[in-house]
Parts: C-alpha cells; sequence; structure tokens
C-alpha cells in the first residue's frame, strides 16, 4: 500500500477530489495573498479552527498588509491577539512583517528558502506560504498530517521522537502531489480535522482502502507520550482605589511577557499578609489588610495554575507613585484598549467587571 506510483497517483486523486466537494468554506481559503495566508497559518497553530476565523477576520480588517502590522505597536497588536494565546507568535509575526518591508519592499517572499529566513517562520509556516501561494512542490507536518500518516502506515512509534519526525516528513514528501501541491496539503490537514480526528471515521474516509491502520485500532494512533503538568499555585491581588484597579504593566517576568496583569506573587503562601504586597508593590501601598475572596483556575500550554485571589485597598499617600516601579492605575473603560492576560481577565471577569 503506498509504496507504487500508481498507488500513490490513485491516493492523490481520491483525496483531492474529496477536498474539493467537502472542504470548509474559509476566508483565508479564497485568496492567494501570501500576507493573508501566513497570518492565517500562524494564528491555527495550537488553535482551533473557529477561533482562528473570529480572530483572523478581525485581525485583517485592522491590519490589512505586512505595512499596517509593521508600523503598528506591539501593544496594539496584541490587544487584537488577546485571547489567542502563544503570544510570541504575533510578536514573531510583527517582526518578521518588519523584515518582509525593509528587505522585501513589502513583498512577500516567494520560495521557501527565503520564507524561512524571516522570523518565527519555521518548516511547516514556510512551507504552507510556498505550496499554497506559490504552487512551490513543499509537503507541510502537522498535528493532522502526522495523524493521517500514522494511521495509513500504522507507525507505532512514539511521534515525539526524532525519528518518528523524520519518517512523518519523508512520507509527507513522499505522498505530495508536486501538481497541486498547495490544494494537496490543505486537503491532508483537512482530512485530519474533519474525518480522520482523535476518534476517526473511517466509514467516510476517502482513501481508506490505502490506510494499513483502519481495521486495527486506528484511534490508538499516532502513538503520543502524556503531557506531564506543572501544578502552580500563585496569589493575585484586586487592589481598589474607588472604581479602580492596579495593574502591572508588560515585564519580563510577567506570567506572560507584553500582557498587563494584576500585582501577582509567584510563590503564593498560604498566610499572604499587607508585608508581601508592600515587598513586591512598594512599601505603604496596600491601606488595611487584604482578604481572599476565593480561587480561579487555569491552564497555560503545560502548567496548571491556581491563582488565590485577594482584595485590597490603595492608600491615597501612593497615588503619586502610580506610574512608578511597572504598576498603573487604571480605570474600568481604559482596562478595554489593554492587552491583558488570559488569568487577570478571568479574575477580573468574576470579580470585578
Amino acid at each position: 500500500m503506498l509504496t507504487r506510483c500508481t498507488d500513490i497517483k490513485k491516493f492523490q486523486k481520491a483525496l483531492l477530489c474529496w477536498y474539493q466537494k467537502n472542504k470548509r468554506e474559509l476566508p483565508f481559503r479564497k485568496t492567494k495573498d501570501p500576507y493573508q495566508i501566513w497570518l492565517s497559518e500562524v494564528m491555527a497553530q495550537q488553535t482551533t479552527m473557529p477561533v482562528v476565523v473570529d480572530y483572523f477576520s478581525r485581525f485583517i480588517k485592522q491590519y490589512p498588509d505586512v505595512f499596517s502590522v509593521a508600523r503598528a505597536s506591539e501593544q496594539a497588536l496584541l490587544l487584537q491577539w488577546q485571547g489567542l494565546g502563544y503570544y510570541a507568535r504575533c510578536r514573531n509575526f510583527q517582526k518578521a512583517s518588519q523584515e518582509v518591508v525593509a528587505k522585501h519592499a513589502g513583498q512577500v517572499p516567494r520560495t521557501y528558502v527565503e520564507l524561512i529566513k524571516l522570523k518565527g517562520i519555521g518548516d511547516y509556516t514556510a512551507s504552507a506560504i510556498a505550496s499554497i501561494c506559490f504552487d512551490e512542490p513543499r509537503a507541510v507536518v502537522d498535528g493532522n498530517v502526522k495523524r493521517v500518516i500514522a494511521r495509513l502506515f500504522a507507525y507505532k512509534k512514539n511521534s515525539a521522537q526524532k525519528e518518528a519526525i523524520v519518517f512523518f516528513e519523508q512520507k509527507a514528501r513522499a505522498l505530495l502531489s508536486v501538481r497541486s501541491p498547495g490544494d494537496f496539503n490543505q486537503a491532508m490537514m483537512e482530512l485530519g480535522a474533519l474525518v480522520c480526528g482523535k476518534i476517526p471515521q473511517c466509514q467516510n474516509c476517502p482513501v481508506n482502502r490505502f490506510c494499513k491502520a483502519k481495521d486495527r485500532h486506528p484511534e490508538r494512533l499516532p502513538v503520543v507520550k502524556k503531557t506531564r503538568y506543572q501544578n502552580r499555585q500563585i496569589a493575585s491581588l484586586l487592589l481598589f482605589k474607588g472604581r479602580s484597579i492596579v495593574l502591572k504593566a508588560p515585564a519580563k517576568d510577567s506570567l506572560i511577557e507584553g500582557l498587563w496583569e494584576l500585582p501577582t506573587l509567584y510563590r503564593y503562601q498560604q498566610k499572604t499578609e499587607i508585608k508581601d504586597w508592600n515587598v513586591l508593590l512598594g512599601q505603604g501601598w496596600v491601606m488595611g489588610k487584604t482578604d481572599c475572596l476565593g480561587k480561579v483556575n487555569h491552564a497555560i500550554t503545560n502548567k496548571r495554575i491556581v491563582a488565590h485571589v485577594f482584595a485590597g485597598r490603595l492608600t491615597s499617600s501612593s497615588l503619586t507613585k502610580r506610574h512608578l516601579n511597572g504598576f498603573k492605575v487604571v480605570s474600568r473603560r481604559a482596562l478595554k484598549a489593554l492587552p491583558i492576560n488570559t488569568l487577570t481577565r478571568k479574575i477580573l471577569d468574576q470579580y470585578f467587571i
């Protein structure tokens, strides 16, 4: 199966035919604009497609080309990206856009070799842009493609191992349609998303006759090492001044770099006291005592976080220092204009807004 050229051609034909009839109507499938394809691929990493479509549509209205991204402030871009997660993607997207403007006169490079030189663009993204926009025969390998290939060839080794990564890349290249590389790559990803998911729908698969695993528990493939989660407990402070609160400005020691957050103690102690907050904020900032309001659970990649939420009042004397030490008093209305990390947003939604 899928070792002879004739079988591979039949596989390609069946898959491409299915794709043309069943592909989802997505906004970035109506264009071959490399900027839009690039943006969609960056957003789609570790993100579900309905979420991508929502964010993509809003982002593209605000930033329709590389020039608008290149000249935007990082904070403005992060505000548009807020809630999408993996914020390094946004920063790298801007840096790469600035490279495209400075070195390529605003024209996204047309070849894999040039694309992969850009900040934040790896093999997958470069292959996707080159194949979809410019018909360069480059195979893409994402999670969906790995799942399809693992089942087609009944591959049972740990998919995270180097040997497995090489296997998936080799098979993806061997199966690739050089006549329609862009459509083929999208068809493989679409098959993995719609049919060959975690719970496979083998009866609906257009290429099931080529699949070695279809009658051998395909749901068990690919073999994935279980994620080990790190459990963390932190303390977050809602420090009120009237109907405003204190936020910590973006810093390298923030939970997520580049985003605003509540004052946070990353080493939570059961007996958290005012002196602990004064060490963080500055002596004399907190008036009276702080009360624990409750807990908020959150997860970031491999971290499971329990935030113990405290409330306190800002002293009047500290207002003269409110722009110092990386903290700022923010009104409810002003919150809407700031890129805030998701955990802080959860806490605000539950206890403040």
